[in-house]
C-alpha cells in the first residue's frame, strides 16, 4: 500500500463518524442494558448485537453497517490513537482507521470491510477476534 493512497478524513467527516459511533454506542447500551464504552467489552457486545440481528434479518441495511463500523472504528481510535482515513489503493475505496504502531510506521484497519465480512460470514469473522489480533499487531515491536 502506497502512503499517498491513504488520506485522512476532513474534520467534518470525522465528526460525522464520531456522531454515528455515539448513536451506535447508545443503541448498543439499550441492547445490552448496560452503559457500553468504547473498549474490548463494547466490541464483544457489538458481536452479540450483530449476531442477534442477522439471525432475524440476514441482510441488514447500510445504515446499520455504517453504525456498527463507526463504533468499531471509534474503539480503535480511542484505544490506539488512530484517525479516520480512506485507503484508495484498490478499485473500491476503503474507510477505516489509521493507527500508529510502536516501531513499524502506520497500520490501516479496514473496519468497514471487517464489519461487512462479519455480517456475511458470521462469527468466524468475529470483531472481537479482529480487535484482539489488530491490537497485538499495533503494539508489536
Amino acid at each position: 500500500m502506497r502512503k499517498q493512497s491513504i488520506r485522512f478524513l476532513p474534520s467534518t467527516e470525522t465528526h460525522q463518524m464520531e456522531q454515528l459511533a455515539e448513536r451506535a454506542r447508545l443503541s448498543l447500551s439499550r441492547f445490552a442494558r448496560v452503559d457500553v464504552e468504547y473498549n474490548a467489552g463494547g466490541v464483544q457486545l457489538l458481536d452479540e448485537w450483530i449476531d442477534r440481528h442477522t439471525r432475524q434479518f440476514p441482510h441488514p441495511n447500510q445504515t446499520l453497517w455504517t453504525l456498527w463500523g463507526a463504533f468499531l472504528g471509534q474503539v480503535f481510535r480511542q484505544r490506539y490513537n488512530g484517525d479516520w482515513a480512506v485507503d484508495k489503493s484498490a478499485k473500491k475505496p476503503r474507510l477505516g482507521i489509521l493507527c500508529p504502531r510502536a516501531k513499524h510506521g502506520l497500520l490501516f484497519l479496514a473496519v468497514m470491510d471487517q464489519v461487512e465480512q462479519r455480517i456475511e460470514r458470521g462469527m468466524q469473522e468475529s470483531l472481537t477476534f479482529y480487535y484482539t489480533l489488530k491490537g497485538i499487531e499495533i503494539k508489536s515491536v
